[in-house]
């Protein structure tokens, strides 16, 4: 069986997908607002980092669609990429899952990727207001079986390099 980890935004989930996914189903980056929204032709055509933050319709299937999409993923990949969302529903029916997140010290660095990848402003303004609550909050997480703090210049993949996962 797999593991959940919630990855923080902007810490390379789908970079690190893309580039090991397909090895032995390592990776899958479940993106939650494929399964939150019910999504126009126009906003599908749209980068996933491009649609956070704009206005959607909400799917009547939410958020009960999404943890059967985690579990039934869980029984196909070594390591499930979830939203915030995704921990939620893990805290609700006792799944473990690891927590990956930048320091506080990392702000402006992960505004800037924000930026690069192309967030909505309404997004990155959000980011940008609560990142100190959004640390703190995994610092004092304690449904979480593991937690990884990242530094300056870091991303997840550094993670999996440093537990010898990849």
């Amino acid at each position: 069986m797999g593991k959940v980890v919630y990855g923080f935004p902007a810490v390379g989930k789908t970079t690190l997908y893309k580039k090991y996914g397909d090895e032995k189903n390592l990776f899958l980056d479940l993106e939650s607002s494929d399964y939150h929204y019910v999504l126009s032709e126009k906003e599908k055509k749209l980068l996933v980092e491009e649609r956070k933050g704009t206005k959607k319709k909400i799917n009547p299937n939410w958020p009960e669609n999404y943890f059967k999409a985690i579990v039934e993923n869980l029984n196909l990949f070594k390591f499930v990429f979830v939203s915030h969302d995704g921990i939620d529903l893990c805290k609700k029916y006792n799944i473990p899952y690891w927590r990956i997140f930048p320091d506080y010290d990392c702000k402006e660095e992960y505004i800037e990727r924000m930026k690069f990848r192309k967030n909505s402003s309404a997004f990155i303004n959000k980011l940008e207001k609560n990142f100190e609550s959004y640390v703190k909050e995994s610092y004092q997480d304690k449904f979480c079986e593991k937690k990884f703090v990242l530094h300056k210049g870091e991303y997840i993949e550094d993670v999996f390099y440093r537990e010898g996962i990849i």
